[in-house]
């Protein structure tokens, strides 16, 4: 349980810490790190997911279409994610899913394809929904390893080469993916050789596939080269900003969720660059502190969330706040996962396949305190 608690934490804070290195890349000796601004709204919408999966257990098809999120746009304008220009960046930013879903494959497999059926038309949808389920699938399988080496490419690649069409684009990247890594190439050759398709590329169309295919397969090789190392990984990712820059926060958060929490830098969470209030945008949902009951009206609770206000957005405004909320969250998250909570709309259909909590882990009052920090339970 506490390696799984750690993982959820590593997994979203993994993303921001990624994030907030943009900024700081000369004292990090990376001289050709560039990310894009629009990675800050692919870490906003996320955590309007997590406020989201928290809300609604349910994930009836009607959600998904009211799921109200940030446009990755100069202008910031507020749409749904329909309007998201990668689909990389719906991927990051359905991470609270795979985390909560880890241990129910055949749901996860369910609301993936529901996923894609609403926000993609029906002919581009094959490609989105392959892209969807490569990167949840792999985050879930992260968070579900039972021992160190089931990240080593020979077991990891094949079960993620399984879920591709050996034709598709990101089905042929993967595989060079899992080539380079048992031929040991470096990291300019890696690169080189997975966006070869782009060159020359002029169709809009097929040049953003080729696009999200190629941040998916960097990612994955960044994180399956230095599987057992979280700062190698995100440094190496910075490297391609320019190429893929979604592919360095999708493969910190690979690594943060197989490394866990105690393995990210303390000096990179403790200097995490500050930012504002983040608009959650969500009409009508209630705050963190309010939206969470115990799973039985009947029994008492094991612990409660803090009482702390997240009325209007998540506070992220100081130096150390931006890690203190986003763990925060992510205790949320996994008081969810574990059985503890459930979200403010009903549900009682507690044998309905649509049951995310664990069915194969039974959970004490006092092995759950020893976990979630005193920081986030009151």
């Amino acid at each position: 349980m506490r390696v799984i608690f750690s993982r959820f934490q590593g997994a979203l804070l993994g993303g921001f810490v990624a994030r907030d290195l943009k900024d700081r890349g000369s004292n990090l000796k990376v001289s050709t790190l560039r990310i894009q601004s629009s990675n800050e709204s692919i870490l906003e919408n996320l955590l309007r997911v997590i406020q989201f999966c928290v809300d609604s257990q349910s994930f009836q098809e009607l959600d998904w279409n009211q799921l109200r999120f940030k446009e990755i746009l100069p202008q910031g304008l507020e749409g749904d994610l329909r309007s998201f220009p990668r689909v990389i960046d719906r991927a990051i930013a359905l991470t609270p899913l795979a985390l909560l879903l880890q241990d129910n494959p055949a749901l996860l497999d369910q609301q993936i394809e529901k996923i894609a059926r609403i926000w993609w038309p029906q002919t581009s949808a094959p490609n989105h929904l392959e892209s969807l389920q490569i990167v949840l699938k792999a985050i879930a399988l992260i968070c579900q390893g039972t021992d160190r080496g089931y990240c080593r490419p020979s077991r990891f690649m094949p079960t993620v080469l399984d879920y591709l069409a050996a034709d598709s684009i990101l089905g042929i990247q993967c595989g060079q993916v899992q080539a380079l890594i048992e031929q040991r190439a470096g990291l300019e050759t890696a690169i080189e050789t997975l966006s070869q398709p782009l060159l020359g590329c002029k169709d809009p169309a097929i040049e953003s596939v080729y696009q999200d295919s190629l941040g998916i397969a960097l990612a994955l090789f960044y994180f399956l080269d230095t599987p057992e190392d979280f700062s190698l990984t995100v440094l190496r990712s910075l490297r391609a900003g320019t190429l893929a820059p979604a592919s360095c926060i999708l493969s910190s958060i690979f690594s943060g969720a197989y490394n866990g929490l105690e393995n990210i830098p303390v000096g990179w969470r403790s200097r995490s660059r500050q930012f504002s209030r983040v608009k959650l945008g969500l009409q009508g949902s209630q705050p963190f502190s309010k939206s969470i009951k115990p799973l039985s009206a009947q029994s008492k609770p094991l612990a409660k969330l803090s009482s702390k206000p997240i009325e209007s957005g998540v506070f992220l405004g100081s130096e150390s706040g931006s890690e203190a909320e986003v763990l925060h969250l992510g205790s949320q998250l996994f008081a969810l996962w574990s059985g503890i909570y459930q979200g403010s709309l009903p549900y009682t259909q507690t044998n309905s396949a649509a049951t995310v909590t664990s069915s194969r882990l039974t959970r004490s009052a006092g092995s759950l305190s020893s976990i979630l920090p005193q920081a986030h339970l009151k």
